[in-house]
């Protein structure tokens, strides 16, 4: 079990999780007008293990939300199928890779950003969760670290276990401490590449800067 520093336990209250399926069924009740809003690529989907080859509808950047919700499949005969976390574990679109993650019954995908010795992820704002998060995977931890960088009055990093399953820890920062906090974050958890320390310790990263300290912390070990 990691040591916790500097939070704040508050119990939480598992978010509507229906707004994701409402979404989900008021935006693919029209699929002609969906479909305008991307286009079709090779891509992948991963069902219990298997690897299927499809055309994956990638949205555009307006309509990004969607990917972290569903993905929309074209199938040989030009029919049209919806698949949600629900179903399917994952999917990849050219460069792209999202898989499954449920948060307090919350099924969604989360997209990859980062990958080597710390994994992290991405998504944004969803109907259940209007948040924008990073989740980091470090070998030594069996959860994510869920990080919010971008409210600037609070920024939650927290690490669901079973046994925690409805806590979440907050750290609540003013714009005085907020890199403070995150480069102890840093020196605590990602210790091992002091390289990355040093830059932190000269105020070169912030905390705006996640993908960035993630992919150096990575190349310590390339």
């Amino acid at each position: 079990m990691f040591k916790v520093l500097f939070f704040i336990f508050l119990i939480y209250s598992p978010p509507h999780v229906n707004e994701n399926d409402l979404y989900i069924q008021k935006v693919t009740s029209n699929p002609g007008k969906l479909i305008k809003c991307g286009t079709f690529e090779p891509g992948q989907i991963f069902i219990h293990g298997n690897t299927i080859n499809v055309e994956i509808l990638k949205f555009n950047k307006r309509k990004d939300m969607n990917s972290f919700l569903f993905c929309m499949i074209k199938n040989k005969a030009d029919s049209i199928q919806i698949y949600t976390a629900k179903q399917i574990d994952g999917y990849s679109i050219g460069t792209e890779n999202y898989r499954k993650h449920i948060s307090n019954d919350a099924h969604f995908f989360i997209r990859l950003v980062k990958n080597g010795r710390a994994i992290l992820y991405e998504r944004a704002a969803i109907p259940s969760d209007k948040r924008y998060l990073y989740y980091l995977k470090l070998q030594k931890y069996r959860d994510y670290f869920v990080l919010e960088p971008v409210n600037d009055h609070l920024t939650a990093i927290y690490n669901p276990s079973p046994e925690q399953k409805f806590q979440m820890c907050f750290y609540y920062l003013n714009p005085d401490n907020k890199n403070e906090k995150f480069k102890l974050f840093i020196k605590t958890y990602l210790a091992d590449c002091e390289r990355l320390n040093l830059l932190m310790s000269s105020n070169y990263y912030t905390i705006f800067d996640i993908p960035s300290v993630i992919e150096k912390y990575n190349n310590c070990f390339n």
